[in-house]
């Protein structure tokens, strides 16, 4: 597989002295990496990107970097997210580290995985989630002093930043390449979030519809944000028109000022990428 990354704005370049004045953001799908460079100082989107990858294993990290250089930059702050169904989510206000073991069973920790914890106090959780060790060692390796978080941080930190909060129910879908994460959210808080892996529209559009039916969404007080990667003329957008009528796309200049390159780009494809700014 050939690791060539498609950047935005094209022929961007950053020098090893440039980096230690800017953040590096990357989120590792299980086929793909997005990548975004910003200015410290401004708060300005430098670069997006994508590339793909093999899997999620030292050995195509490691050709990533490869092909992508300015990874391996020392940045002033890195922050990354990685895609996994192994997690658990437990209230906040009872999460007890003596009992990180025992939670990671919940949250399927499998053979040759670690189990770790990142807290989203907008949404009131500790999420424990299992990692494959060697991927984790060589995010450490690779990156400098990187705060690796899972994908569920930055969408729930995300979605939060946005709710409409005039409106009964507020859904978040945010697609990738054969996945999508929803969340529901009310006044009162967080209600659902899963990431859902599907291989073609009908298995979408059942996921989608399973949780339409068990939280009786309607069209009245219900309120859709998507992001990632998607367009207005997509099967899969039409596909949620079906259900909702309120559909708006991610403002991703809530979070970062945007070159006028990039905002023609369809920025909120990376919403959930800038939103990994927002988690601590």
């Amino acid at each position: 597989m050939q690791y060539q990354p498609e950047v935005m704005p094209r022929g961007f370049n950053i020098t090893r002295e440039g980096a230690e004045k800017a953040s590096l953001l990357v989120h590792f799908g299980w086929s793909t990496a997005s990548f975004c460079v910003v200015d410290s100082r401004g708060g300005q989107v430098l670069m997006v990107g994508d590339a793909p990858m093999e899997d999620q294993s030292p050995g195509s990290l490691g050709k990533l970097i490869a092909a992508c250089d300015f990874l391996g930059y020392s940045y002033e702050d890195v922050r990354v997210s990685v895609d996994t169904t192994h997690f658990t989510f437990v209230p906040l206000v009872h999460y007890n580290h003596v009992y990180l073991a025992d939670y990671a069973r919940f949250a399927r920790q499998g053979a040759g995985e670690s189990a770790h914890v990142e807290r989203i106090p907008t949404a009131g959780l500790a999420n424990v989630f299992a990692m494959d060790s060697g991927f984790y060692e060589a995010l450490n390796l690779h990156f400098r002093s990187p705060k690796i978080f899972t994908q569920v941080s930055p969408f729930l930190n995300g979605a939060r930043r946005i709710s409409q909060s005039s409106v009964k129910w507020n859904i978040f879908v945010n697609l990738k390449p054969g996945a999508f994460e929803i969340a529901v959210i009310r006044e009162d808080g967080l209600q659902y979030y899963n990431i859902f892996r599907f291989a073609n529209a009908e298995e979408f559009n059942y996921f989608v519809l399973l949780v339409v039916r068990n939280f009786q969404l309607g069209n009245e007080s219900t309120f859709l944000t998507l992001s990632g990667s998607i367009e207005e003329n997509d099967v899969l957008f039409m596909i949620l028109r079906k259900y909702f009528d309120s559909i708006l796309m991610a403002p991703a200049e809530m979070i970062y000022n945007l070159p006028v390159p990039l905002r023609n780009q369809l920025p909120y494809r990376y919403y959930s990428l800038f939103s990994l700014q927002l988690c601590n």
